[in-house]
């Protein structure tokens, strides 16, 4: 049996040259095996914990080692923040503003860990840029991870993001939908999205390969993409307008690349100018 307390841990970080840390842990366990084979058994308990202004307000969990294998059982954090501080903002990227709340858990063994994270954001703001809410969740289930949702509201505009990268083959993909909502409640949202789809601003999906070094692969395509509704995100004032198609399609690398760039734009207006339509 051993037990192992930090009530400061900023003091061992600097010893692994880690600084702007603290917090408390708390570890207790038992040692069995033998001094080839050992089988180490744990629970982790730590609070209060910060990471360049990052907040760690709880991490939980049973952790064991057995046969050079690292495991987690019932393992949590959660987080909070009420307001970001201007003068010590979260990993000094300055101009950054809202509140935020985010908790998840995992378990499983270091090379196949299955988990979730959700978190969920009330006005974040970037310098003149600004949402009203967001939310978002992510789940990984040992080789493959996967955004389930994630929500941005600003106004009457929702755009919503889900994707997938699987590890192993550094392969994967995204898709963006735009919508006009009236309501900001997930319960309705979830139950409305069908006629969301039909009466939406657009939509982006992308796919991409990163396996090969010497030959990354992205294609990207838009499709009925309301340019007014979406410049209303924007905190300038922009009059344009039109339906907007796209594909793009990149491979090689950014050394070498090689482009190809198609554009249709339905009745594009910008300020005094319009036409019919705009292709390149």
């Amino acid at each position: 049996m051993f037990s192992v307390s930090i009530p400061k841990l900023d003091y061992l970080a600097g010893f692994f040259n880690l600084f702007e840390v603290g917090g408390i842990i708390d570890i207790t366990g038992t040692i069995a095996g033998s001094l080839k084979k050992p089988a180490i058994a744990g629970k982790l308990a730590g609070s209060e914990i910060h990471y360049q202004n990052f907040p760690i307000d709880s991490i939980y969990g049973n952790i064991s080692y057995e046969n050079g294998i690292i495991n987690f059982e019932d393992a949590g954090f959660t987080g909070a923040l009420s307001s970001i501080d201007s003068l010590a903002p979260i990993f000094h990227i300055p101009d950054v503003r809202g509140d935020f709340t985010y908790q998840g858990n995992i378990k499983g063994s270091i090379d196949n860990l299955k988990g979730n994270v959700t978190a969920q954001f009330v006005n974040p703001a970037y310098r003149n840029f600004q949402l009203d809410s967001a939310n978002v969740k992510i789940t990984l289930d040992g080789k493959q991870a996967e955004i389930n949702s994630f929500r941005c509201y600003h106004d009457s505009l929702l755009i919503e993001l889900t994707g997938e990268y699987f590890i192993p083959l550094l392969r994967g993909n995204l898709s963006i939908a735009f919508y006009d909502v009236l309501f900001n409640n997930e319960k309705d949202i979830d139950q409305k999205m069908s006629v969301l789809e039909s009466t939406g601003y657009g939509n982006i999906s992308a796919s991409f390969d990163v396996s090969d070094n010497h030959n990354l692969v992205f294609n990207i395509q838009g499709k009925k993409i309301n340019i007014h509704e979406l410049l209303t995100i924007l905190p300038e004032k922009i009059e344009a307008g039109g339906n907007l198609d796209f594909q793009l399609n990149f491979s090689g690398t950014l050394e070498q690349p090689s482009c190809e760039l198609q554009i249709d734009v339905n009745s594009p207006v910008y300020e005094q100018f319009f036409s019919d339509s705009l292709k390149k």
